[in-house]
């Protein structure tokens, strides 16, 4: 099956997503079928908090240089990453960390988050 026949697939467990193959396209599929909580309720100001005091105020990550930056990154990506986060759907050494954070997350707050740290220079 080539590749644009597998994007044009739908998942019977979520219709109208795309279906791709691979684990970490089925995270991915897992992550956007998710149940999305309501918004956290708390000032964006809040929420940006929450990120910078481990990413730092221009989202550079100078505290911790293992950490990612998440400056400048495109957008769409910081999206994947926290729906991803959200889901448990990522691992390695940070997803420990991210994960309780991202849950509380809407997909509003994702979007404006990300939107927000992909404007930094």
């Amino acid at each position: 099956m080539t590749i644009s026949k597998t994007l044009r697939a739908t998942s019977a467990r979520c219709p109208g997503k795309r279906i791709l193959p691979g684990l970490a396209i089925t995270a991915l599929n897992f992550a956007l079928c998710s149940p999305v909580p309501a918004d956290s309720g708390l000032p964006f100001e809040t929420l940006l908090a929450v990120c910078t005091s481990c990413h730092g105020e221009d989202g550079s990550t100078r505290l911790v240089p293992d950490w990612g930056r998440i400056d400048s990154q495109n957008r769409g990506y910081l999206v994947y990453a926290l729906k991803l986060y959200r889901a448990n759907g990522r691992r390695g050494m940070n997803a420990g960390l991210m994960m309780p954070f991202a849950l509380t997350l809407s997909d509003r707050e994702i979007e404006r988050l990300a939107a927000h740290f992909s404007s930094l220079d």
